[in-house]
């Protein structure tokens, strides 16, 4: 099952609807803005609570050195710069 959410807040309505369906989460942080890491560090703790713990993985087009890489691992999640 795939499901695509453009904005954040849908990402994680859809997280609240179906707990425990999904097995990995893709998250583009490439613009870097604070209102992406705050849906990341809800989604985080979302997900803390399921028996089952699906996978994170953060996307960047944008290079922004380690330091981001360290951030989004920091918080469980898998970083990758793409491009």
């Amino acid at each position: 099952m795939v499901s695509i959410c453009t904005a954040k807040r849908d990402a994680i309505n859809e997280l609240n609807g179906h707990p425990g369906r999904f097995d990995v989460l893709i998250i583009d942080l490439s613009g870097d803005r604070p209102e992406e890491w705050e849906a990341l560090d809800y989604i985080c703790g979302l997900i803390g609570t399921y028996a089952y713990t699906p996978r994170i993985l953060c996307l960047s087009m944008v290079y922004r050195g380690p330091r981001m890489k360290l951030k989004a691992e920091r918080r469980g999640a898998r970083f990758v710069y793409v491009g």
